[in-house]
């Protein structure tokens, strides 16, 4: 995901992201936690692969 890219190309800090995927029956949900600033995105999905995208669920609740 080129979203997940550009993250990585800014910070080269191995580990930052995690990855979750959740399905039941033929849903799925897919979830990325961004470990240094706290934040949570979900995975809204798109008809083409290209143009699914990361949104911002949770903001972090701790300070920096």
């Amino acid at each position: 995901d080129t979203f997940v890219q550009d993250q990585l190309g800014k910070d080269k800090a191995a580990g930052r992201f995690q990855l979750q995927s959740f399905q039941i029956e033929r849903t799925h949900w897919h979830y990325m936690l961004d470990t240094a600033t706290g934040e949570l995105y979900r995975l809204e999905p798109s008809r083409s692969p290209g143009n699914a995208k990361w949104l911002l669920m949770a903001e972090a609740n701790f300070n920096e």
